[in-house]
């Protein structure tokens, strides 16, 4: 998307993660204050709206401001999400929800994700019970 929708090369598409990242940083900054004003599943909801707006925003408007306003926006609401389901998710499926969720970002495909994830949890569980 950098390189070929807005034309930047690497320090362009360094600047659109750290657009991202920073968002993420702001989001954990801004997360006590959002909780003063909605619930854990007020949050999720509104990340998941501002998340879905910022994808439709990366999808087909090619101006570099407006992604990168988009993607500090996604980087708060991505945040915002998951430090709320943390709260909210019972401790063996958010195991399941996280492993899931890390296996597919380093591209393992989603078969084998929900085999090796429920394997890699079994063990957690058993080694948690071991240490407490």
């Amino acid at each position: 998307m950098a390189q070929q929708d807005l034309r930047q090369g690497a320090g362009g598409y360094g600047l659109l993660l750290g657009c991202f990242g920073f968002g993420a940083i702001v989001g954990a900054i801004l997360m006590p204050r959002l909780r003063q004003h909605l619930t854990a599943d007020g949050v999720v909801i509104a990340g998941t709206f501002v998340f879905a707006i910022a994808t439709l925003i990366l999808a087909f408007i090619h101006n570099v401001p407006m992604v990168l306003l988009a993607l500090l926006a996604a980087g708060i609401a991505w945040t915002s999400m998951i430090s709320s389901l943390n709260i909210t998710t019972r401790e063996n499926i958010f195991c399941r929800l996280a492993t899931g969720h890390l296996l597919q970002v380093f591209g393992i495909p989603s078969p084998l994700h929900r085999d090796l994830g429920g394997r890699i949890i079994d063990v957690m569980q058993i080694v948690g019970r071991e240490i407490d």
